[in-house]
């Protein structure tokens, strides 16, 4: 037998519900690129409050097209603005919103 432990990636959790709910089909695939970017950011120590800027997503689309898609999502209630930064360094802090803004992790449900 082999003692090595199986090793799996990253994975981020989107629920088929987010993906059959007719409001996500109304987004624009960059909307849906940047609240999938969003949910991915959630961990143990950032829990509700998620920070994401247009460096982050260099190689999926533009700082034009990052600005856009956060206000779609935005204007649609997908997520809310919690902080503005815009300073060096500052970043803007964003809260994941509806029916779908919310984390399991070991079993309690956080929104």
């Amino acid at each position: 037998m082999s003692s090595r432990k199986a090793k799996y990636g990253q994975y981020v959790a989107v629920t088929r519900d987010v993906l059959h709910d007719p409001e996500f089909k109304q987004l624009k695939p960059a909307a849906m690129i940047v609240w999938i970017y969003l949910r991915s950011k959630f961990n143990r120590t950032t829990w509700v409050e998620l920070t994401l800027c247009p460096s982050e997503l260099k190689g999926v689309m533009g700082e034009r097209t990052f600005r856009r898609a956060i206000e779609r999502l935005i204007e649609m209630g997908w997520i809310e603005t919690v902080f503005h930064g815009g300073l060096p360094r500052i970043k803007n802090r964003y809260k994941l919103k509806g029916q779908h803004g919310y984390f399991i992790y070991k079993g309690m449900k956080i929104q």
